[in-house]
């Protein structure tokens, strides 16, 4: 039996998984999902189902791993 105070974490305030303040989506949520160059971004925060899980990493991995294939695909052609 481990017994935590999750209120005492310096990053989390508390929650077991990260989130935005107030309206953090709206000013934030269009540049979550860019890509920076050939940089892009997955994990559990980005999932639309099971945020915060290991769930949601894994499906919003597979998901940016079939876009980045679709992209390398169209740019690679048939090489």
């Amino acid at each position: 039996y481990v017994e935590h105070d999750w209120s005492a974490e310096k990053y989390t305030h508390g929650c077991f998984s990260s989130h935005f303040s107030t309206n953090g989506w709206y000013g934030y949520g269009k540049h979550l999902n860019t890509p920076v160059n050939t940089i892009n971004w997955t994990g559990t925060e980005f999932a639309s189902k099971w945020n915060g899980y290991a769930d949601g990493a894994v499906d919003d991995g597979i998901k940016t791993a079939k876009k980045v294939f679709s992209q390398l695909k169209d740019t690679l052609g048939d090489k």
